[in-house]
């Protein structure tokens, strides 16, 4: 259970620093603010897509696999972001992000209620996610001191890829485990 936490506040860290700065970041690259914003509408609406769909998902393929490669979407996404330098670019990168955000939150619920016995699943789930928010709010405010003493945004998307990446480490660790202890 200690993994599935560290991963989950890891990718909420990284999602809320995209999040938080998405349409702020497209106005600096020179986009018209309503092109700005849309680009968190894209990115907010492709993961209630995600977010549908992940049940099917998780059925046919299992759910460490599925949150593998949501978890391995949301990074390339958030690493697209980070090297983005035009519209383009940084609309499929929030697409990504949006497609493993919808998908992998509901997938840690899942795969915690498997872990406890159903009497406590509800509650258990419940300290994971308040740990969420708090990393949710952490990668907002992070974000915004980086881009504040930096002048950009280069080193709060370079923190959230970071996280990204070592939520997926982690995940690949609760892989690996997965498939020894089976």
């Amino acid at each position: 259970m200690l993994l599935l936490c560290i991963a989950l506040g890891l990718s909420a860290l990284s999602t809320f620093v995209v999040i938080g700065h998405l349409t702020s970041y497209g106005e600096e690259q020179g986009l018209p603010p309503r092109l700005s914003a849309t680009l968190l509408s894209t990115l907010l609406g492709v993961a209630l897509f995600s977010r549908l769909s992940v049940s099917a998902m998780r059925t046919r393929w299992g759910s460490v696999r599925v949150l593998s490669a949501l978890s391995a979407i949301h990074w390339s996404g958030i690493t697209v972001l980070f090297l983005s330098q035009g519209l383009v670019s940084t609309t499929i990168g929030a697409i990504l992000i949006g497609f493993g955000f919808g998908g992998y939150l509901p997938s840690y619920a899942v795969m915690l209620s498997s872990i406890f016995p159903p009497h406590q699943a509800g509650r258990r789930i419940s300290e994971v996610y308040s740990l969420v928010f708090i990393m949710a709010g952490l990668g907002s405010w992070f974000g915004g001191v980086l881009r504040d003493n930096t002048g950009s945004y280069t080193s709060s998307f370079c923190l959230a890829s970071l996280s990204s990446g070592l939520a997926l480490l982690v995940i690949g660790a609760v892989h690996l485990r997965c498939r020894v202890s089976s």
